[in-house]
């Protein structure tokens, strides 16, 4: 399970993106402490009249917020990671154990996705970004209001495929882990950004909406954390939550206070479980009522960010994370709605007289909660330290354990101990022949490559976890024997049933550089075909209801006589480490059959 690494970019870009989750934190961490201190804070106090414009009204800052979350979601999902990752760390289980019509719905959306992993990767970065740009540069123009709707449109389609509408309807459904779903919060705000007018927004009406919906919010957080039927009563149900964040790749200062709140949850979940639901309970009637509205918005920021690290691990962490989860868009309402109802019109540059003039740039500044930067300035800074963070942290030994690994001579052990080895088949049989149509539409025969070795397993075309691994191991046994490239023949035969056309083929060859190899055939026909080729080599392949076509990962040695030499059933696990093993065991014993021809 995993992906393969297409070396050696993909390994290097694997290391820079590990440490670009975590610089993004630092890097707004490190802006967030400059604002702590008074001094600094009140040398950045100016406003931006470019940014704050029309009037600077609320609303516009609401929604530039939110265009700066879709830039990000857009960035994050550029991430190497996610084509091949996306469905399987972030969908599939999203659309675990739902309702059936539910997994029908996601099914479609893994089907359309793992037919082009790379290209429908693309295309959601640009709309994603597409989506922010236009609300960024935008106020209440057209731009705009294409951008928000496009992001209702866009947010439906993520919120039901990729959140499984936030979760809500399995078991385990929790603020802690996002629930009711962080682009349920990206749809609502755009639907109050387009029928609420600026004037709501800057006398405190739209304040007040959202201020309840966050009220709304954690009471019906602990609701959740109080049905029964939710399992946090029971053992393992409320630990979990914590030890998937700890799972999640990042550094030991950010899991281990996780881990530590694993451990409590594991004996005293009863407790805790009321304890949070009594906190969730106290916070949503606190915001409802309306009273001490600054006490509940430092209280809230507080919990929401222990809630958005020790339950939903920051959101970003793990190489497919798709946005920061809800908390951060939680908070955003809380602090938009703040600023409307407390100070209405303190962004309205030509409204509030109240405000001093600075006295070299005779321009106002705020007195209070003021944007410590301008808009264009604040992102600037924060990508810059971000990006800095992760240059640094992608240090010699890392670079350097990458050399090795791709330069120290391979053996078979680590393949040996992953599969058991090649295993002679009894009585080296005729390896039973077959036709099909290779990815150029030409038939092709097994008996075709007689004289030749060839290695022959079943890949599915649209497979995103173990297929790309195997094709990695193929592609690193070429290189070892590319001196016997005339001698020997890889051959595929499609191992899915629905995915059998030729534009699925050449799309698997494609995108892992299988077009490279003049040795190369992945053949494929009709289902039933396939399945009788399957039957001939015992090859089983199973189809769930939700995901990808499950199948066995067998590879076969054939001779150049045309009978079978050995057989393996790879495990597709990836690693450098481990896949340039496989390769120096398929190329050992190929050299071998190539010597005996």
């Amino acid at each position: 399970m995993g992906q393969a690494f297409n070396f050696p970019s993909q390994y290097l870009m694997h290391l820079l993106s590990v440490r670009l989750e975590v610089s993004f934190l630092l890097g707004l961490g490190i802006l967030s402490a400059l604002f702590a201190f008074s001094p600094i804070k009140d040398r950045l106090t100016r406003i931006d009249a470019n940014f704050f414009s029309l009037g600077g009204s609320v609303k516009f800052v609401f929604q530039k917020v939110l265009g700066m979350f879709w830039i990000l979601d857009g960035l994050l999902q550029a991430q190497p990671s996610m084509p091949r990752g996306f469905i399987p760390m972030v969908v599939e289980p999203a659309m675990s154990s739902q309702p059936q019509w539910l997994e029908k719905i996601g099914n479609l959306g893994i089907n359309m996705w793992t037919l082009h992993t790379v290209s429908t990767d693309a295309i959601t970065v640009v709309v994603q970004i597409l989506i922010g740009l236009m609300l960024v540069t935008g106020n209440d123009g057209k731009i705009a209001k294409i951008g928000l709707n496009l992001s209702i449109i866009w947010g439906l389609i993520v919120w039901t495929i990729a959140e499984g509408m936030g979760s809500i309807f399995i078991v385990g459904a929790s603020i802690l882990t996002g629930s009711p779903g962080a682009v349920l919060f990206y749809i609502l705000a755009a639907v109050i950004l387009l029928r609420i007018d600026k004037s709501k927004f800057n006398d405190g009406t739209a304040g007040k909406l959202l201020w309840n919906i966050v009220g709304a919010i954690f009471v019906f957080g602990a609701i959740l954390q109080l049905l029964p039927v939710e399992g946090f009563f029971k053992k393992g149900g409320l630990s979990q939550i914590f030890q998937n964040a700890a799972a999640n790749s990042q550094p030991g200062a950010l899991r281990s206070p996780i881990n530590w709140i694993v451990t409590i949850s594991s004996s005293h979940f009863v407790l805790l479980n009321i304890v949070i639901a009594l906190l969730f309970s106290v916070i949503g009637i606190g915001i409802l009522s309306n009273r001490y509205r600054r006490f509940w918005l430092y209280v809230t920021a507080i919990v929401l960010f222990f809630v958005w690290w020790f339950g939903m691990d920051f959101g970003i962490l793990g190489g497919v994370g798709t946005d920061l989860n809800s908390a951060p868009l939680i908070f955003l309402y809380l602090s938009v709605g703040y600023r409307s109802i407390v100070y209405k019109s303190s962004f309205s540059i030509q409204e509030n007289s109240a405000d001093r003039l600075d006295e070299k740039s005779n321009m106002p500044v705020q007195k209070s909660i003021a944007p410590a930067l301008t808009f264009g300035k604040i992102t600037a800074l924060w990508l810059v330290v971000s990006f800095l963070i992760a240059a640094i942290w992608i240090s010699l030994p890392d670079i350097g354990s990458f050399n090795q690994a791709v330069s120290t001579p391979q053996v078979e052990t680590a393949a040996l101990v992953d599969s058991g080895g090649l295993a002679q088949v009894p009585g080296n049989p005729p390896a039973p022949n077959f036709t099909l149509k290779n990815q150029h539409g030409i038939a092709t025969s097994l008996s075709d490559f007689k004289g030749k070795v060839v290695i022959l397993s079943f890949l599915d075309p649209v497979c995103y976890e173990t297929c790309p691994v195997v094709a990695e191991e193929f592609l690193q046994t070429a290189k070892l024997l590319a001196k016997e490239s005339s001698h020997m023949e890889f051959v595929a035969v499609n191992a899915n049933p629905y995915f059998t056309a030729m534009s699925a083929i050449n799309g698997f060859d494609v995108e892992h550089g299988l077009t490279t190899l003049n040795n190369w055939e992945f053949l494929t026909g009709t289902a039933n075909q396939l399945k009788a080729v399957w039957s001939e080599y015992g090859a089983i392949t199973e189809v769930p209801r939700v995901g990808m076509v499950a199948h066995s990962l067998l590879v076969y040695m054939i001779s150049p006589s045309g009978n079978e030499s050995e057989l393996t059933q790879a495990t597709g696990q990836p690693g450098i480490n481990l896949e340039l093993s496989y390769a120096q065991m398929f190329a050992n014993e190929a050299g071998r059959l190539i010597g005996h021809a």
